[in-house]
C-alpha cells in the first residue's frame, strides 16, 4: 500500500489467498487519529475495520449508486466485482 501503510499486515504473498481490508464509515477525524496505527499495521483491531481472507471475493454495492473501484492507486471500474486467485499465473521475485 502507498507510503508504507501496512493495510493488510497479515497477508502472505505466496499463500494463494486474497487479503481484504475494509474501512467502513469512519469520520475523517477518527481516521486521522488512527493513522499511526495504520502505518504500524495495528489498525485491524479498530472498530470500523474488517479483514477477510479467501481465494475468491465478490464485492457488491449496497445501493444503486455507483461505487468506484480502485486498485493500486488507479480507478479500474465500478462495483460489482469478483476477484479470484489464479495459482502460479505470474512469477514474482521478492
Amino acid at each position: 500500500f502507498g507510503a508504507g501503510v501496512e493495510i493488510a499486515p497479515n497477508a502472505v504473498m505466496h499463500d494463494g489467498r486474497l487479503d481484504l481490508t475494509i474501512l467502513h464509515d469512519v469520520s475523517a477525524l477518527r481516521l486521522l487519529r488512527s493513522l499511526p496505527r495504520f502505518y504500524a499495521g495495528r489498525h485491524v483491531s479498530l472498530d470500523g475495520v474488517s479483514t477477510y481472507r479467501g481465494r475468491q471475493v465478490t464485492v457488491q454495492p449496497f445501493t444503486d449508486q455507483p461505487v468506484w473501484l480502485e486498485a493500486d492507486g488507479e480507478w479500474i471500474g465500478q462495483l460489482p466485482v469478483t476477484v479470484e486467485v489464479v495459482p502460479e499465473a505470474i512469477r514474482l521475485q521478492y
